[in-house]
């Protein structure tokens, strides 16, 4: 017995990815269509994000229970040395640059690194520092409101300022 017929969804619509639609609903100036599918893009990449965000809290905080929080932090920075190599991962040590321009330049990567996340950044600058401010991730602060942290089986938070977590303990 056949539960769906083929011709019963429009596969037509899944030939060109969302942000191949959003592009072209722009070129043609199809503004309401740019908003729907903005809409519809947000809607779509929310759970994605949240559960990948969700499952790998839940391994390295199942992983530091099993083991420890040194070795969690060692897996935690495998990882972002893995996923962005280099110089990507050196801009997160706290490593200044010689000049001014090479800081400035280390400045932008952070920036532009974060800009693609669903959460607003600001940026200031006193005499001593540039600080860049993330807004509550999504799913970080949604992960937090459902108490998923302090809990008696909760994620585990860091223990130590390191470079897998921007310096901060308690995240």
């Amino acid at each position: 017995m056949t539960l769906v017929k083929t011709t019963d969804i429009n596969i037509a619509k899944f030939k060109n990815t969302r942000f191949e639609q959003l592009e072209e609903a722009i070129l043609v100036g199809e503004k309401k269509q740019v908003q729907d599918l903005a809409t519809i893009v947000q809607k779509e990449f929310q759970p994605v994000h949240d559960g990948l965000v969700d499952a790998v809290t839940s391994m390295l905080s199942f992983f530091v229970k099993k083991t420890s929080p040194q070795d969690g932090e060692q897996i935690g920075r495998h990882a972002m040395e893995r996923h962005m190599k280099g110089e990507w991962f050196d801009q997160y040590l706290g490593n200044h640059r010689d000049s001014p321009d090479q800081l400035r330049s280390q400045i932008r990567d952070i920036v532009t690194t974060w800009h693609w996340h669903p959460s607003r950044i600001t940026v200031t600058e006193d005499e001593d520092k540039v600080t860049i401010h993330t807004h509550p991730c999504g799913s970080g602060m949604r992960i937090e409101q459902q108490g998923k942290y302090d809990t008696l089986n909760g994620y585990v938070r860091s223990v130590t300022p390191s470079p897998s977590n921007f310096m901060e303990k308690d995240l």
